[in-house]
């Protein structure tokens, strides 16, 4: 609560069976500006009190001492309506805002407390696609809204470096790799062997048989066996298949060079992943913490599986281990017949594991809505197990990404979609402002802004439209407007003579235009958005508040100037385009855009 709710909800206490925090907690901002400034709804009191919610609020209306900072309150039906001293509120909201610059918005909400979010997670050896647009910028918003209130923000890329997939990986190096396509374009080669395996396997079901053979070995690979292995060359799968048909060789040394060529494949596999993941996420600007994919847990998935045994919850069906979870949830697998781990068992030893390390107070899966199953399960061996932490953890699920089909067979990659948003970008300042210095460094903000604030701008359920018009748009709900904004604000203020003048100095109360007052509104209530952000674990909380501060703006900019003959009130308009630059840089800088001075 700012200062003004504060005293609002003080004054309600005194009167109602409720604390000053729950009575703050139920004001709102009516539709309207002239239905006051703060409403405070008395549906929820007409049980308690026995009385109608209308009788509450004109009883409330005459028994409460007009607060210092608010200049009447009326009634207008159940709802009791404050309005404050405009001219007080805007000094102090500008005042902060200004004199907090960037920092405004952030808080000490969670000091001492860590969040661990899991998120983006591809497949090693594949490309990066664009499937995995959407947990990545997604987690990287809700990484640094988090950061700002304070918490400790632990970002984990859980890689998909692990599973049968991998055995399948490693049967089509084995069978048809070109080494001299590997060298000119890793990732496209690994693909395309990929692909090849899934056309192959339905008229060879040998394949298969050697896929599963090879994630078996390299799953009973032991960190004894890892260290030893570090010293010594890997092996080919040709030397393997040489020395096993050898009459010297035996069964022993087979096996061993056998796993060194497992775990040469693994580590050209990741090397080649990590190289090409880590320049996707320069390109969009997240950061991870940790890289510990599903191979860091490997060795600790028989410990979680002994612990959860010890517990009563883990029993025997056709070979496999599994937990059952009741009537209304399908039983968790564990550990298939042929003994080996699946997603699940890793990711409940991941659980343990980052609970230990980092004694989370929140941990989030940024994971799309289709893996809801899963994670139900996962939480529920974990509640079942006695873990009352598991109640911290939280899927936050999200939609699809449509407009972007293609032939079956083929992946679109992501790095294309963002040279191609770029090379848009590009085009549209040639055509708007051909002589624009560092247009290329603006292109890659505005093309690469353009696709993540596509992805941000609606609520994280709902599937997002992919349109190259329309993401690169300069008006409507798009990056390129909300920067723009930021630019027209960056432009003013560069057209002062001197500095901008401190708050202190001027007098904020000529700011009584209503367009002027829902800038001020919307300046005021950025901290609040920025919680209810993280408390809905939402970023386009972030993304529509941008939009409508932006849009707020120009409704102003079309019936007033900034910049005019009335010095005094000159003064004042800068100081509230300077607050409101302020507020847009920080929430660009929170979705992952970057705040222009030139477009």
């Amino acid at each position: 609560m700012n200062e003004f709710t504060q005293q609002i909800a003080e004054a309600l206490a005194k009167h109602l069976p409720l604390e000053a925090s729950e009575a703050g907690a139920m004001l709102e901002v009516p539709p309207k500006p002239d239905m006051g400034d703060y409403a405070f709804p008395c549906f929820t009191l007409a049980k308690t009190l026995r009385k109608a919610p209308d009788k509450i609020a004109v009883e409330l209306e005459q028994a409460i001492e007009l607060p210092a900072l608010v200049k009447e309150i009326r009634t207008a039906g159940p709802y009791l309506n404050f309005y404050v001293d405009r001219a007080e509120f805007t000094k102090r909201v500008l005042t902060r805002a200004i004199e907090q610059s960037k920092g405004y918005g952030n808080s000490k909400k969670g000091a001492g407390k860590t969040v661990v979010i899991d998120f983006s997670s591809p497949n090693i050896a594949k490309p990066f696609g664009i499937g995995h647009l959407r947990s990545t910028v997604i987690g990287g918003a809700l990484y640094r809204i988090f950061e700002t209130l304070g918490y400790r923000v632990v970002g984990v890329n859980h890689l998909g470096d692990w599973g049968t997939q991998i055995g399948k990986m490693m049967a089509a190096f084995a069978r048809w790799e070109d080494p001299e396509k590997f060298k000119e374009n890793p990732i496209a080669h690994s693909y395309e062997l990929y692909t090849r395996f899934h056309e192959e396997s339905g008229k060879d079901p040998q394949i298969e048989e050697e896929a599963r053979d090879y994630f078996r070995q390299l799953e009973g690979i032991t960190p004894e066996e890892v260290k030893a292995m570090a010293e010594r060359e890997p092996q080919t799968h040709e030397q393997v298949a040489a020395m096993g048909k050898r009459k010297t060789s035996n069964a022993e040394q087979v096996a061993a060079m056998a796993k060194r060529e497992v775990w040469g494949f693994w580590n050209r596999f990741m090397d080649v992943s990590m190289a090409e993941f880590k320049r996707v996420y320069e390109k969009l600007g997240v950061h991870f913490d940790y890289y510990t994919g599903e191979s860091f847990y490997n060795d600790r998935t028989q410990a979680t599986i002994e612990l959860l045994k010890e517990k009563g919850l883990v029993k025997e069906s056709e070979g496999a281990l599994v937990v059952d979870l009741g009537e209304d949830v399908p039983p968790c697998m564990l550990r298939k017949a042929d003994g080996a781990t699946l997603y699940a068992t890793r990711d409940l030893a991941a659980a343990l594991y980052r609970h230990d390390e980092f004694n989370f107070d929140l941990c989030l899966y940024v994971v799309g809505y289709p893996q809801e199953l899963h994670f139900k399960q996962f939480f529920e061996v974990l509640r079942l197990a006695g873990f009352d932490w598991s109640a911290n953890m939280h899927h936050v699920p999200f939609g699809h990404i449509l407009g972007m089909s293609t032939r079956k067979g083929t992946i679109i990659l992501l790095d294309e979609v963002l040279e191609e948003a770029i090379s848009r970008a590009r085009e549209v300042i040639d055509q708007k402002n051909p002589d624009l210095e560092n247009a290329e460094e603006i292109a890659q903000a505005v093309g690469i802004g353009a696709v993540i604030f596509n992805d941000l701008k609606n609520s994280r359920i709902k599937d997002v439209n992919f349109d190259w018009n329309a993401i690169l748009s300069f008006d409507g709900e798009t990056g390129p407007y909300v920067q723009y904004a930021h630019v027209r604000f960056a432009g003013i203020l560069r057209h002062l003579e001197g500095e901008a003048p401190s708050p202190a100095s001027v007098d904020l109360s000529l700011l009584c235009e209503p367009e002027e007052w829902e800038l001020v509104r919307d300046i005021e209530n950025w901290p609040s958005v920025i919680e209810q952000a993280a408390a809905r674990f939402e970023p386009s909380e972030i993304s529509t508040h941008l939009l409508r501060l932006a849009s707020d703006f120009n409704r102003f900019y079309q019936k007033h100037r900034v910049v005019g003959e009335d010095a005094p009130l000159t003064a004042a308009r800068i100081s509230l385009v300077l607050a409101l630059k302020n507020v847009l840089s920080k929430g660009l800088s929170i979705l992952g855009l970057k705040a222009l001075e030139q477009m």
